[in-house]
């Protein structure tokens, strides 16, 4: 969980009374790396290279 949602449940006033007791895990720190690269690459509609759902000719005779 983010720093934030413990320190107000603690009632600190200040966040570097948290700092003392928030100790990052390696496990967390890397899913907090992979979602910030899952979101840095977009969405994923997958609307580019779609085939038409007449099949591969009819979309590259749309092309054309």
């Amino acid at each position: 969980m983010d720093p934030w949602a413990p320190a107000y449940v603690a009632g600190h006033r200040d966040m570097s009374i948290t700092k003392r007791y928030i100790h990052p895990q390696q496990g967390s720190l890397r899913d907090a790396i992979e979602r910030a690269r899952t979101a840095q690459g977009g969405h994923t509609s997958r609307h580019t290279g779609q085939m038409s759902a007449d099949g591969p000719e009819a979309a590259t005779a749309s092309i054309q």
